[in-house]
């Protein structure tokens, strides 16, 4: 985001454009293919439709050809392309559409929606056609205010959009917001959902089905309310704010607002569609954030006011090609080298535990689930690992290293209540421990 904000330009602007197309266009192939029952790939998937594109899951498959389908819309609007392409366009916003409802997901429908429909209103404004602008605001507003009452099964809309994953969610977001109302100035900690999501559940969640859990609240913005608080997601608004009013500044300045601009802001709108009811996978949430970052900079970087040097007609061009591209280059390099430096250490980690089950030696594969830095899940999984083998002084020692590493671990805790080796003052410290963690659950006495 920060590279596109220094760099963005009508150059950086069109080959995003064409980046964007161009993904988009293979992975509107691969869903054709996959609809058809012809995947090449042997995938294992927990789904069972199996138009989930790269991204392993149906819902993220059509939110992206929602996204795209939208980009592809505004491009098909834009009299600034050729017809030919023209064409072109509108076929793969047909093409797309078509694969977002082979996945039996509305994810993709709803971002197209709303992404075309903000479309239609930044080329009314552009045009500065002032009472249609207006009508597709009103119109657009209560259209997605029926939307939204649909989701939680209320309209006219409800028996079309209303899915008994909803009804999961929104015990996700009432969870959710139970963590800011309680924890409003720092939030429950970056990725602390899972471990407070029993303790911040409704009892009808709980009567609803005990076993439902999640790590994420299923809705980008309550999940960073509930991790950072209401500092947090304020912080976050304000981005989003800065963004609507860069979309509306260029759309003012005939100049600057193009085809290209007012499809990619109509993309930008249609991810913030799938926030509203999805995670932040990051195959799809860096669209949303390099987006940000193309809007914000593009409207600095194509006023009046910034320097000639700046601005993409340059009379040496090929220059500036190569200065623009060294730049970003630059940037995005230090950014993965901070990004390896973090990222390496756990992938390295991750990597020895796994290759320890190649030698099927118990203490290799101990050692190699304490690897700094440690993980619950490599902790846990080994210790029901060693369990199931007869191992189980192994089994209690991994599940105490847990439990004291992640004491807010409802799946630590359960082990060491359950093994046979606990004492049994450690049974009555776990069955505490989960009582805390999972207060209102009446199967925890």
């Amino acid at each position: 985001m920060v590279a596109a904000i220094l760099f963005a330009d009508k150059q950086l602007i069109s080959f995003f454009t064409k980046t964007a197309l161009s993904v988009g266009f293979v992975l509107v192939l691969y869903g054709l293919i996959q609809s058809s029952g012809k995947d090449f790939f042997p995938w294992i998937s927990a789904y069972a439709n199996p138009v989930i594109g790269t991204f392993g899951n149906p819902d993220f498959q059509s939110a992206f050809m929602g996204m795209f389908a939208t980009i592809c819309f505004g491009l098909t609007l834009s009299r600034e392309s050729k017809l030919v392409f023209r064409v072109v366009y509108f076929f793969a916003f047909l093409l797309a559409t078509f694969v977002a409802y082979k996945t039996n997901a509305l994810q993709g429908l709803v971002c197209l929606v709303v992404g075309a429909g903000f479309i239609l209103i930044l080329r009314s404004l552009s045009q500065n056609r002032k009472f249609l602008t207006l009508g597709l605001l009103v119109t657009g507003s209560l259209s997605l205010f029926v939307i939204l009452l649909s989701l939680f099964n209320i309209g006219p809309l409800a028996n079309i959009l209303y899915k008994t994953s909803l009804t999961a969610r929104g015990f996700y977001w009432s969870a959710a917001m139970e963590m800011v109302k309680n924890q409003p100035l720092f939030g429950v900690g970056l990725d602390g959902y899972g471990d407070w999501f029993r303790r911040s559940r409704s009892t009808s969640a709980i009567e609803f089905n005990s076993g439902l859990i999640s790590n994420v609240a299923h809705n980008v913005y309550l999940d960073l309310a509930a991790s950072g608080g209401i500092p947090l997601i304020l912080l976050y608004f304000a981005v989003l704010s800065i963004v609507l009013k860069s979309i509306y500044s260029v759309c003012r300045r005939p100049a600057s607002c193009d085809g290209k601009f007012i499809a990619l802001s109509g993309f930008w709108m249609a991810y913030q569609a799938q926030a509203f009811v999805s995670i932040n996978q990051i195959g799809i949430a860096i669209w949303g954030w390099v987006l940000s970052g193309l809007i914000i900079g593009y409207e600095v970087n194509t006023r009046k006011s910034f320097p000639a040097s700046k601005v993409i007609e340059n009379k040496d061009s090929r220059r500036h090609s190569k200065v623009w591209a060294t730049q970003l280059l630059s940037v995005s390099a230090v950014g993965g080298l901070v990004g390896s430096l973090v990222g390496l250490p756990p992938y390295i980690a991750a990597s020895k535990y796994y290759d320890s089950f190649r030698t099927s030696d118990v203490r290799f594969i101990g050692s190699a689930a304490l690897i700094h830095p440690q993980d619950r899940a490599r902790l846990i999984q080994t210790a029901k690992l060693f369990e199931s083998k007869g191992f189980n002084e192994d089994a209690i020692r991994l599940a105490r290293i847990a439990t004291t590493r992640y004491p807010d671990s409802t799946e630590a805790w359960q082990q060491v209540a359950s093994f046979k080796e606990s004492s049994m003052q450690e049974k009555l410290r776990a069955e505490s421990e989960l009582k805390r963690l999972d207060p209102l659950n009446p199967n925890l006495k």
